[in-house]
């Protein structure tokens, strides 16, 4: 009985930190996407155009701070305390802070003092203040994986998942509220000056600065959950294993793969953005809605999908029968999901952004809910069982293959609905059958691995007559010796 419960105890803590999303993440993720539809709605086509961009860059900060950073910190977190080496997990949680701290300040500097190149290089001098006021936000969301990863890693991940939470819900709702702040400044500002050069901008930069604010409660509460805990959290002592600053180093290393594969994620959108931006002046807005879409019904769908590839057992025994359980509760929904988001969608898309021809984008984009939804489950199945390079490895591929098409389809057949949404499902279905062979290779010949886990009974054998002996009785033999 006790073996039982010390097992249980321990297959327990191993999940902890080995990648795991629970449901409540990506549903909160989902309602954040919700938000920002909203705020898409509220501030139209002129803020939108503006706002586009950012607010695809901040999606990727958000997949790096939830998922990306805190699955390289949990790993070597809760190994550390597996071991019993607590004192080490806290000299590395406070060694990856200060050095998330140093990078964030380095990206923040970057958007902050590059406002004006980075609005440039997209075509929009004018939305130069907008990046500005994602500079604080970067900064947060960076400190914010580390801390995420090591409440994950000491086994209080619904931690982490209340801090999405409050960044979602209230990051939405002030992002929307600000957005309407900046239309009431705007308004002064035409008064004012009589010009509406900047129209929509102070829009955009009011929705961005409700994203920082979200990030910045988040930010409040984990630090409130520090000092609380700070006894359990931070035990005295150093302990005399391995440096914390090369422990810092090993998991900035592990999170190497995990920002290759978010950021070739998300730079496929914002590569879709800049290519259709500056073919379509409003293509700014369509495209960003239209992902936006996409990415909520796929996080609602495949959540159940994904925490079920998130906790994969370690050994290979059921392996492939629990890989197919979290395709079929992804693929399932998500083929639903995108069938409900292209017919009804259509209607809906009109009634909130009043325009027809983007709402035929929509449709074609919804093909992407299941390929995007079976990519996050495989993506996930990859990371627990320690494959980070080949999902960074396939999610490069599949940026270039998108970036290609990109490049063939709209300049041989000019700006299209479908060329678009064409380019990135086929870019998806790369990724899907890169990461689903790697996959297939590591769960294949299941039966056959289920019988060498059987070990043969060993008979001994008389060397004159090669007959198996008889069992030889215990209690015999001790007679035999008196």
């Amino acid at each position: 009985m006790g073996n039982n419960r010390s097992r249980t105890e321990k297959q327990r803590e191993g999940n902890t930190g080995a990648g795991g999303l629970s449901p409540l993440a990506l549903w909160a993720v989902a309602a954040g996407a919700a938000f920002q539809l909203a705020v898409f709605r509220q501030i139209g086509t002129e803020g939108g155009v503006s706002y586009a961009s950012p607010c695809l860059a901040y999606g990727v900060l958000l997949l790096l701070s939830a998922f990306g950073v805190p699955e390289a910190v949990a790993g070597i977190t809760a190994a550390k305390r597996r071991k019993g080496r607590r004192s080490e997990a806290s000299a590395l949680f406070w060694s990856a802070l200060v050095l998330a701290f140093l990078a964030g300040g380095v990206l923040a500097a970057a958007l902050w003092f590059g406002g004006d190149g980075i609005a440039a290089y997209f075509g929009r001098p004018m939305e130069a203040a907008v990046w500005r006021v994602l500079a604080p936000a970067a900064w947060m969301m960076v400190c914010l994986g580390v801390i995420r990863g090591y409440f994950s890693g000491m086994g209080l991940s619904w931690l982490t998942e209340v801090s999405l939470v409050l960044e979602q819900i209230f990051g939405g709702a002030a992002s929307l509220w600000l957005a309407l702040s900046g239309a009431e400044e705007e308004i002064r500002s035409g008064l004012v000056y009589g010009t509406d050069t900047y129209a929509g901008v102070f829009q955009a930069e009011g929705a961005v600065k409700g994203l920082g604010a979200g990030a910045a409660l988040s930010l409040a509460f984990l630090i409130l959950m520090l000092v609380l805990r700070r006894k359990k959290m931070f035990p005295a002592g150093m302990g005399k294993g391995r440096s914390p600053l090369l422990s810092a180093a090993s998991a900035a290393g592990n999170a190497i793969p995990g920002l290759v594969t978010v950021l070739a994620a998300g730079g496929s959108f914002l590569l879709g953005a800049v290519w259709y931006g500056k073919a379509d002046p409003s293509g700014w807005a369509e495209f960003a809605r239209c992902e936006t879409a996409v990415c909520l019904v796929a996080a609602a769908v495949s959540a159940p999908g994904v925490w079920k590839a998130s906790v994969l057992p370690g050994g290979r025994s059921g392996l492939r029968a629990r890989l197919k359980e979290a395709v079929r509760l992804a693929l399932v929904p998500a083929a639903a999901g995108g069938i409900l988001l292209a017919v009804p969608g259509q209607f809906l898309y009109r009634g909130l952004f009043g325009d027809e021809s983007a709402s035929w984008l929509l449709m074609a984009f919804a093909v992407s809910v299941p390929l995007l939804s079976l990519a996050a489950v495989f993506t996930a199945a990859l990371f627990r069982l320690k494959k980070r390079v080949f999902a960074a490895g396939a999610a490069v591929i599949s940026l270039g293959i998108w970036g290609l098409l990109l490049r063939g389809l709209l300049s041989g057949a000019g700006i299209g609905v479908y060329s678009l949404a064409a380019a990135q499902g086929a870019a998806y279905l790369c990724f899907c059958l890169l990461e689903g062979a790697v996959l297939q290779v590591m769960t294949g010949g299941g039966s056959r691995d289920r019988e060498e886990n059987v070990r043969p009974v060993r008979t001994s054998r008389r060397p004159e007559t090669g007959r198996p002996s008889e069992p030889v009785s215990l209690r015999g033999r001790s007679r035999r010796r008196r």
